[in-house]
């Protein structure tokens, strides 16, 4: 029986063994990017007041185009969100197709973002892509069925994505000083 005792007392050490092994095996630190100063910053994200102008390119005709159409993206996003403060159940799909083409303002902010050197246009391309992907969300929130009305939680949903495209706006014109 001593050799079976000894060879039970072997297996659950090995057991205790391969438990405890594993235990160090997957407890470990976790590090997530840019959190408590360990890991490092995004590559696309800088302070506006760190934007570099292109000398070539800043004050040409086709950066005032840009500058000119961002203003007006601007104004249309607030006119929009007055204009559903005042009627909640506006047909949107109508305005956000004409106001709104996605070609026609990537090319707007395009323009915008050649005032930039190219670690600048980091950045900006990052908030033009933010901006335009609210834009085709905002143009799939705002679908109401015939015969249906908008709900609140859809009205919600549809004023915080033109407030976040907004804000989005107000940050790349951040850029650009006046």
């Amino acid at each position: 029986m001593a050799s079976g005792d000894a060879s039970r007392n072997m297996k659950v050490a090995t057991g205790v063994l391969a438990f405890m092994s594993s235990l160090s095996l997957t407890v470990s630190p976790v590090i997530a990017a840019n959190y408590g100063g360990f890991g490092s910053k995004y590559t696309a994200v800088i302070d506006p007041k760190e934007a570099v102008l292109n000398p070539d390119t800043s004050s040409s005709d086709v950066v005032k185009e840009g500058i000119e159409g961002l203003k007006a993206l601007k104004s249309s996003i607030k006119a929009l969100q007055d204009d559903l403060a005042k009627d909640s159940q506006m047909n949107l799909v109508a305005r956000l197709k004409s106001d709104f083409k996605i070609g026609e303002m990537r090319t707007t902010l395009n323009k915008f973002n050649t005032a930039f050197s190219e670690e600048t246009q980091l950045a900006s391309d990052r908030l033009i892509r933010n901006f335009l992907q609210d834009v085709t969300e905002l143009q799939r929130e705002s679908i109401i069925k015939e015969g249906k009305t908008r709900a609140d939680t859809k009205l919600k949903a549809i004023n915080k994505r033109l407030s976040a495209a907004a804000a989005t706006l107000d940050e790349l014109s951040s850029f650009y000083p006046n």
